[in-house]
């Protein structure tokens, strides 16, 4: 079997699992779902055509082709960060309440918390249809929208794409 083959490293990655108001965590490694969005964003997809299937692509493949493997070569620390969103503003400028109002300057501040992990590099198995694979690989080299491993903030270190036809042996079937 033949796979596409990326190493994901960065100073800081966040592969978000829950976003619960102003808490956004991280697991311990990429998830499926960030992953496919980092190939469409490469590919110049929006969201909403994430999983579209690629009609100029021969059999029209799409993410949902996809199989993973992700080996854990450094688990990196976990980084906890906060971020502040609204303070020190005229009254005018304040942030807004859910009634339209403005809130007081004593509570004009939101403070968000954000895990990340510093130091994680992962090696990524992709395993698809070959066409689909070839367009992503190209993606990556050459992306419409920029790469991220998370987060906007976690732009990932060269080389990201290890091997384009690599193959690969992955336990018994």
């Amino acid at each position: 079997m033949t796979a596409l083959i990326l190493r994901l490293a960065g100073l800081q990655q966040s592969w978000g699992e829950r976003g619960v108001f102003h808490h956004r965590d991280t697991t311990a490694f990429p998830t499926r779902s960030a992953l496919i969005g980092m190939f469409a964003a490469a590919g110049g997809r929006t969201r909403e055509e994430a999983l579209t299937p690629y009609q100029q692509l021969p059999g029209n493949p799409s993410h949902r082709d996809l199989t993973f493997t992700i080996r854990i070569d450094s688990p990196g620390t976990l980084h906890h960060d906060f971020h502040t969103v609204g303070g020190g503003y005229p009254p005018e400028q304040r942030l807004r309440t859910g009634d339209g109002g403005r809130r007081s300057e004593a509570k004009s501040t939101l403070v968000s918390h954000r895990t990340y992990l510093a130091g994680a590099v992962f090696t990524l198995a992709v395993e698809g249809p070959r066409p689909l694979l070839d367009h992503i690989a190209d993606a990556l080299e050459h992306p419409a929208f920029g790469i991220f491993l998370g987060r906007r903030a976690c732009p990932p270190d060269t080389p990201l794409v290890l091997a384009t036809h690599s193959t690969v042996f992955i336990g018994v079937k």
